[in-house]
């Protein structure tokens, strides 16, 4: 069974590597600080397991993640911005009184392990998990495991986000790994997207569904758009201060049955910008101007698993100087 598989796999790696966690690995109010030889970094609150900053090794002090300057990490508040979490669902539930994006956001997660790399060859680590519990049962009637392991490497970032069943039925569910990257003014080209040409994508500024028959395209409006099963990997070349920015963002998805068994599964990729039109937005009208949202994962339907098949969504973000 997958889920017996993965708890095993999870006990015997947070016991092996209880050595590698320390009391300064996890700080006041939950959160971690991830730190690579190479002189990366980056900082995940386990409230949400939300990644609020991440800075490659060439700029230690240069953020590629942003939040809204009204985020306080007080446990209480979701986080807005970084790379949010996003589970069961996208939308607010039309059958079942669960948030927009989700509770997973809203939730603490446990801390499995911290593991920090012991050269620049290697990656440093940490794995968070997330249960069903009362809380969650009051809003979705389902009992699962969601387990999140990050990775950080000199100018990459891997997450990965695995979600099971722990009941004895099938679960229905949307997921999403929604990054929100910093742009030192998004109008006028400030942050090109590309990698999305021939893909269809639902428009939900407008509600119409069409193929991206652009190469590359630029944001200078609200933008809320789903792309359906996105093949390419997608890049995002951001203006700066000094020197430009490339993105990458690797995705891949895949279901497991717990044997040797994996299949591939479609990936999805969200793009949106609120511009200053979205009251619902969790940034303030000004601070569009310093983001854009790209997410990867399985939103333009239903996903399922039942006992003993896993569905896992990976991203890899690599970033580099670009002229």
């Amino acid at each position: 069974m997958v889920h017996l598989f993965l708890f095993k796999t999870a006990a015997l790696v947070s016991s092996t590597l209880l050595a590698s966690v320390r009391a300064t690995d996890v700080g006041q109010g939950g959160v971690i600080t991830l730190t690579h030889l190479s002189g990366s970094n980056l900082k995940v609150d386990t409230y949400g397991a939300n990644i609020f900053s991440f800075c490659p090794s060439y700029d230690p002090l240069g953020d590629v993640l942003v939040v809204s300057r009204e985020t306080v990490h007080d446990g209480i508040k979701p986080i807005s911005g970084g790379i949010t979490v996003v589970f069961p669902n996208l939308e607010a539930s039309k059958d079942h009184p669960i948030p927009e994006l989700g509770f997973a956001r809203v939730s603490r997660w446990t801390v499995e392990y911290v593991k920090l790399a012991n050269d620049e060859n290697t990656y440093s680590s940490a794995l968070l998990r997330l249960e069903s519990s009362d809380a969650t049962h009051q809003m979705w009637p389902f009992k699962f495991l969601l387990m999140y392991t990050v990775r950080l490497y000199s100018t990459s970032l891997e997450t990965e986000l695995t979600v099971m069943t722990t009941g004895s039925g099938g679960m229905d569910f949307q997921a999403l790994l929604n990054n929100h990257f910093y742009v030192n003014d998004v109008r006028e080209n400030g942050v090109v997207i590309s990698g999305l040409q021939n893909a269809e994508y639902l428009d939900r500024v407008t509600g119409m569904t069409q193929n991206d028959t652009r190469e590359s395209f630029g944001i200078m409006s609200r933008v809320d758009s789903i792309y359906n099963d996105v093949k390419n990997d997608v890049i995002a070349t951001i203006k700066g201060n000094g020197f430009n920015k490339e993105v990458v963002i690797q995705k891949t998805a895949r279901y497991n049955d717990g044997r040797i068994s994996t299949f591939a599964a479609k990936t999805d990729c969200v793009v949106s910008n609120p511009w200053n039109e979205d009251t619902k937005s969790d940034f303030s009208n000004e601070e569009y101007i310093h983001m854009v949202a790209i997410g990867a994962g399985g939103v333009s339907q239903n996903l399922g698993v039942f006992l003993g098949v896993s569905y896992t969504v990976n991203q890899v973000i690599t970033v580099s100087k670009s002229t």
